[in-house]
């Protein structure tokens, strides 16, 4: 099974070995592009921007996408999806949080994400 990983972050280890098979992350460049998607622009220039990754995945042709980020690029993807019968799957996690005092008496908050599963959307 082929993967397609959307995301602004890397898998973990765990992840990893949940989706098993083959998985393709997106390189660096086309990480920032999926990173750095204009807050101030129309949903059409939204799917303009992102004309790098729609080409790079249909290069990779893969069984599914795991896709999580900026809503208007994860609903486009999500459409995409749809109309090819292709699944798309998002991580979903546990989050525990901590909170300890500092030294000079300020509230540093700490929350650990734990993978749970890839559910389909």
């Amino acid at each position: 099974m082929k993967t397609v990983v959307l995301l602004n972050h890397s898998l973990t280890e765990e992840q990893k070995s949940d989706l098993g098979g083959t998985i393709f992350e997106l390189p660096p460049e086309l990480k920032k592009v999926w990173g750095e998607i204009p807050p101030d622009v129309p949903r059409f220039d939204v799917t303009k921007h992102l004309e790098p990754i729609l080409s790079w995945i249909t290069e990779k042709n893969p069984d599914r996408i795991v896709c999580q980020g900026d809503y208007t690029a994860f609903t486009l993807i999500l459409k995409r999806c749809w109309l090819t019968g292709m699944p798309l799957l998002v991580a979903t996690s546990k989050r525990e949080t901590a909170e300890e005092v500092a030294a000079d008496g300020s509230v540093v908050k700490k929350a650990i994400f734990r993978h749970i599963q890839f559910r389909e959307v």
